[in-house]
């Protein structure tokens, strides 16, 4: 029985395992110089940033969903290679939301000196 129940844990890991690619963080959005940029390209970045954001939300629900599967399918006796699993979804998550916030001051910045130049 104990043998089943590794074999098939085996499986459910492969499983999850090649399935885990799915989860793809978004691309980094290049944001123009404020100072240099036209309206048409903070436009532009503007939209790529908002696309981003998009992106990143369905990021987070990919990995969340992810790790909730895992949970149901782990096998009650390896709690140590759950807790991985958890850390490194949490992990994954707090990259990617500091991505966003680092991308969202970068934009902000780019935006305050665009505007700047037009007082």
């Amino acid at each position: 029985m104990q043998i089943f129940s590794r074999i098939l844990t085996a499986i459910c890991f492969v499983f999850v395992c090649s399935h885990a690619d799915a989860c793809n963080s978004p691309e980094p959005v290049p944001i123009p110089d404020g100072k240099t940029a036209t309206e048409a390209e903070m436009t532009a970045a503007g939209r790529a940033v908002l696309r981003y954001f998009d992106q990143y939300q369905r990021y987070i629900a990919c990995v969340e969903s992810e790790t909730s599967a895992l949970r149901k399918s782990a096998v009650r006796s390896d709690i140590s290679t759950n807790r991985r699993r958890e850390e490194l979804a949490a992990s994954k998550i707090n990259e990617a939301s500091a991505a966003v916030e680092d991308l969202a001051a970068r934009f902000n910045e780019a935006t305050q000196k665009f505007e700047s130049r037009s007082e």
